[in-house]
């Protein structure tokens, strides 16, 4: 999948593979160390180009032990189906082919 926002990157892989894909920002950090307050996810979500995706404070830090996730290397990325179970985890900037080549493999 090619570079570019989340947005274009979840638009591009659906107009080419007739898949929908969205994706979901959790914050789960406030850039003080402690648990963001929703001002925190406005602000990412704003700082990241307002997409139609949600960008949400996760204000009891519930998505790392929900996901494996430890929190040190970032972005903590996970692939959640529609059935909302967990498929897998990485860490990472950057394309997102290890996501779309497991979402491919089970809905194409």
């Amino acid at each position: 999948m090619e570079a570019g926002s989340l947005q274009e990157r979840a638009d591009s892989f659906t107009n080419e593979t007739d898949i929908p894909l969205s994706y979901i920002v959790i914050v789960f950090e406030g850039t003080d160390g402690r648990p963001p307050n929703p001002a925190v996810a406005e602000l990412y979500w704003d700082a990241i180009g307002s997409p139609d995706f949600p960008v949400v404070a996760d204000t009891e830090v519930a998505s790392l032990a929900s996901t494996g996730f430890n929190g040190v290397n970032l972005a903590g990325k996970c692939l959640i189906s529609p059935q909302m179970a967990l498929l897998a985890c990485t860490t990472g900037h950057g394309p997102d082919d290890w996501a779309t080549d497991i979402i491919v493999e089970r809905e194409g």
